[in-house]
Formats: C-alpha cells, sequence, structure tokens
C-alpha cells in the first residue's frame, strides 16, 4: 500500500536579484525558522558568485540576527548543553570530555543493535548518526570521526570496549577549543541565541527499554575492561549531580 504524500507548507517571498543570473527568496516552513534560498539561473558564472558572496553572506547575517540561530537542531543543541554544563553547571572540561566519550559509545552499541534488527548498514543508524554529531560538536575532522568509530565499532564487535573515557576520542583540550569558539562565533554573530534549545520532561518509565539494554552493555564493558577510569567518572558525576541538586 502506497503512503500518502506528506506537503509541507511553505511561506514565501518574491525573487530579488543578486546578481546576472543570481537571486533569492525567504522561505518559511510553518513553526520553523526562516531560510535564505538562492535561485540560480544558467548565466550565473564563478566570478558572479564570487563577487555576490558578500552579498549573501551579509543577508544571512542579517537573517540570523532578526530570528537567531536554529538552537533546536541537533549540534547546536549540543554545544549549548556542554556550554552550560561548564559555564552555568562548573563541569571541568575532563568531565564532559569524559561524558561525550561514554555517550558515543552508548550510542555505537546501539548501532550495531538497530543495524541487526533492521538489517542495514551500521552507518546508516540513529545511533551512528548520533555518535557523529557527538564528535562533530566537538570539531573533530569527518576523517577522524569516520576512523575513530570504524575502531570502535570492531573493538565492539571482538567483544571489547573500543576506550576507557578517559582516553577516548575526546579530550579535555578538545573541549576546551570547541566552546572557545563558539565564545567566538557569538561575539562575531555567526551565532546568535535569542533562546535557549527548547526541552521537555519525560518520566522515567518512557525511557524505551531498548535504551537501558544498551547503557547496561556498555557499562559492563567498561566495568570489566576499564573500571578504575569508569568508576571515578560515575563517582564525579555523582558529585555534580548531588551539587545540582542541592542548589535547587
Amino acid at each position: 500500500m502506497a503512503m500518502p504524500k506528506k506537503f509541507v507548507t511553505l511561506a514565501a517571498t518574491g525573487k530579488k536579484a543578486i546578481g546576472d543570473g543570481l537571486s533569492f527568496r525567504i522561505l518559511k516552513e510553518k513553526e520553523r525558522k526562516a531560510e535564505l534560498a538562492l535561485v540560480i539561473g544558467d548565466s550565473l558564472t564563478a566570478e558572479g558568485l564570487r563577487r555576490a558572496w558578500p552579498t549573501i553572506d551579509r543577508l544571512r547575517t542579517q537573517l540570523r540576527q532578526a530570528q537567531g540561530s536554529p538552537m533546536n537542531r541537533f549540534d547546536m543543541a549540543l554545544i549549548y548543553g556542554y556550554a552550560s554544563m561548564k559555564i552555568g553547571l562548573g563541569y571541568s572540561y575532563a568531565l564532559i570530555s569524559h561524558d561525550i566519550n561514554f555517550d558515543v559509545l552508548v550510542n555505537l552499541v546501539a548501532s550495531l543493535d538497530e543495524a541487526g534488527e533492521e538489517s542495514v548498514d551500521v552507518e546508516r543508524t540513529e545511533g551512528y548518526a548520533a555518535a557523529c554529531a557527538l564528535l562533530r560538536c566537538m570539531r573533530m575532522k569527518e576523517k577522524d570521526v569516520r576512523e575513530w568509530l570504524a575502531d570502535g565499532l570492531e573493538q565492539l564487535r571482538n567483544g571489547h570496549a573500543p576506550w576507557s573515557v578517559d582516553r577516548g576520542p575526546i579530550d579535555a583540550a578538545r573541549v576546551r577549543e570547541a566552546l572557545r569558539q563558539l565564545e567566538r562565533d557569538l561575539q562575531s554573530g555567526k551565532i546568535v541565541i535569542k533562546e535557549a534549545p527548547k526541552t521537555e520532561t519525560i518520566r522515567i518509565e518512557e525511557l524505551a527499554p531498548k535504551n537501558d539494554k544498551f547503557l547496561s552493555h556498555a557499562i559492563s564493558l567498561l566495568m570489566r575492561d576499564f573500571p578504575k577510569p569508569f568508576v571515578r567518572y560515575r563517582e564525579r558525576l555523582r558529585k555534580k549531580l548531588e551539587e545540582e541538586t542541592a542548589a535547587e
């Protein structure tokens, strides 16, 4: 049975010329931020695009300043969350890096489970996509992202934890640089925060049992292969959570 087509309602401005063979319009999907859309004609040349680029960049900046950056986008929400952990909650760069390394591992465990159940390539799973997003938000190069995850998947298939939380793909220096780059982007106007990412509270019983399975498997591997660093990480995390609770 064919699935019905899903139509998306867009509001759009008329086309406005930027140069020969190049114009733009603003598109706005319902309940989403407006976006700049370029309309390219046959007469556009590489030189014409180069000359028009300052105008395009200015239009994008004006749009971003008017409505703010898309903070609900996954990568933006991630880096905002880590900045909040550091600035608002006092997490160290090292503890944040350990937290990311653990989350990447859990998502890789999930990706292997998804790939097996759905008979798809592991790189097409939600778990793998989430692991990639975690590393990319720390400004890791794509080649390094792929290498770390490929090695991690191989180790998991062989029944091993691919890394310790304190010796994984992300270290304190990388977290520090990623958050400093966020600060520079805010100062330059490349990122404009009008509002925090949207969050919602759910009951613990609403969490999928599979998530608990992935967590449990990752924890068991770390407790077997790298017990001391993992116990230290959990103890430091527990203390921070207790501090947060006491401060409320």
